[in-house]
């Protein structure tokens, strides 16, 4: 299991939307081995990840799911930015996004995502989707070790 020694993996959720916030926040109850945070742009989540201000106590986040459309900074910008960044780059970031356009899917892999989620329409799909998302990245993958 990839997950640190309180069993739970470090998540970072980057998303503007409150209905999907709290949707995610749902159906990721059950993955009781998710520790998930949450920032709502993406400003916000470089000053996560760089444990800048109000975050220069945060356990830094072992994989990051981002949005793609939001205020201030968008999704594409945060991936350009990690990905250039050495002592950032390591993070696994995984689009979820409402986006199901060939160009976004394309243009999110050429920037380094990990992987590419369509949101799910119905509480069902959503409750499917975070059964798949957590087994995968916590008992399939390994993720690189995070600071303490």
């Amino acid at each position: 299991m990839n997950t640190h020694d309180n069993g739970s993996l470090e998540l970072l959720l980057v998303d503007d939307s409150d209905d999907d916030i709290l949707m995610i926040r749902e159906v990721f109850t059950e993955a009781t081995r998710l520790n998930l945070k949450v920032v709502k742009d993406g400003e916000e989540a470089m000053a996560y990840v760089r444990r800048e201000g109000k975050y220069r106590d945060a356990r830094p986040p072992r994989l990051m799911l981002l949005d793609l459309r939001m205020p201030r900074k968008d999704g594409f910008a945060v991936l350009k930015e990690i990905k250039a960044d050495p002592s950032l780059r390591h993070l696994p970031i995984v689009v979820l996004t409402t986006s199901s356009r060939e160009e976004d899917v394309v243009r999110s892999y050429a920037a380094g995502t990990a992987a590419y989620i369509t949101k799910p329409v119905g509480v069902t799909e959503w409750q499917h989707m975070a059964r798949q998302f957590v087994a995968y990245w916590t008992q399939v993958v390994r993720l690189p070790a995070g600071e303490g």
